[in-house]
């Protein structure tokens, strides 16, 4: 557990200097640091994650041709060309965590008002950083999404279309929910709208295992039946965290309803809506399914957790937030590494060195 702990006192440290507002001219250096570090802590790990020996497995058989298995042509020919070339699947690893940590840098940047806290609850969230580990990419095409929201905020839908399309083709097929929100993110959508549609949404989700058994990408998870567990409490707390957030939309002045605040909330509600179908269907395989869907959307709480702090509290307040939300996450961070860490193949971390 000591490489976690290490990363993650680097970037305790950093933080402690966002909220103190202390040596503002390193703050540069300290972010490319930290994102090094990160970079770095994902792409040289061995065998770390569930899904590593699956995508090593398919790479290796990538040598001949493109791999059947593999339902995304561009990743399948992505794969085929670095094998034929002998590339080892270690420096493909190295491409996915630092495309990934690079889009997530952009969207953090963007749209956080204390970066180095949002790069705290990144790493501390079991669906964030280190889910990244397991569910390799579609995470990339998630914070592919993410980082192309700018494209949505200045109108430039080729851009975006563009973004998404190559995810779609390249990296996870499950990217193309994404298409459709270019057209109505920038929106503002009254409470009881929102509130209406989702009554909707559950009612008619009761149809939703007809369609996912007519698409081939998805109807393998209709015979998980071993894992059509129970809800987990992070997803019980990332619905907790959504509707909060939404519900506070009530009591926001107009101000700071900006696009970019309804993009963000937006997204907020869209993962809410997914999580709750989740438990709509709990104790039934499709809670991966839409769990899988609702992950693609949950990392918006990275950013619009500390823009709802900077919005409701003064200055000194927020620092006081932050630093109980802080000591929050990290809590739980020690917790899931403790409780489920062996079982999801993330301790012991092994790396290539």
């Amino acid at each position: 557990m000591f490489p976690y702990i290490l990363v993650l006192g680097f970037l305790v440290f950093f933080s402690v200097f966002e909220i103190c507002n202390y040596d503002k001219n390193g703050e540069n250096i300290r972010w490319v640091f930290a994102l090094i570090l990160l970079f770095l802590f994902s792409g040289l790990r061995y065998d770390v994650g569930k899904d590593f020996q699956a995508y090593e497995e398919l790479y290796n058989g990538s040598l001949l041709g493109l791999n059947p298995e593999i339902k995304e042509l561009g990743w399948a020919f992505f794969f085929h060309l670095f094998r034929s070339l002998n590339i080892p699947f270690q420096i493909v690893v190295l491409i996915i965590s630092f495309l990934t940590i690079y889009c997530v840098a952009i969207f953090i940047r963007q749209y956080s008002p204390y970066p180095f806290f949002s790069l705290l609850i990144f790493f501390c969230f079991a669906q964030y950083y280190t889910y990244t580990f397991n569910v390799m990419r579609q995470c990339m095409a998630s914070y592919i999404f993410f980082a192309s929201l700018e494209h949505i905020e200045n109108r430039n839908m080729v851009k975006y279309f563009l973004n998404i399309g190559c995810s779609i083709f390249f990296i996870h097929f499950s990217a193309i929910i994404c298409l459709p929100l270019y057209f109505i993110l920038r929106r503002s959508y009254p409470l009881s709208v929102k509130l209406g549609l989702l009554v909707v949404i559950l009612y008619v989700a009761q149809f939703f295992i007809l369609i996912v058994a007519s698409l081939d990408a998805y109807k393998i998870y209709l015979n998980f039946e071993q894992f059509a567990s129970e809800i987990t409490i992070t997803t019980y707390m990332l619905m907790l965290l959504s509707t909060g957030l939404l519900i506070l939309d009530i009591f926001l002045g107009k101000t700071y309803k900006t696009v970019t605040y309804n993009i963000l909330q937006n997204i907020n509600y869209v993962a809410l809506v997914f999580l709750s179908i989740t438990c709509f269907f709990a104790e039934t395989p499709l809670t991966l399914v839409f769990l899988r869907f609702a992950c693609f959307y949950t990392p918006i709480l990275i950013v619009l957790i500390p823009k709802f702090i900077k919005y409701f509290f003064s200055l000194n307040s927020q620092r006081i937030v932050i630093a109980c939300i802080s000591m929050a996450y990290i809590a739980i961070f020690f917790h899931t590494l403790h409780s489920g860490g062996e079982v999801n193949k993330l301790l012991p971390y092994r790396s290539i060195l």
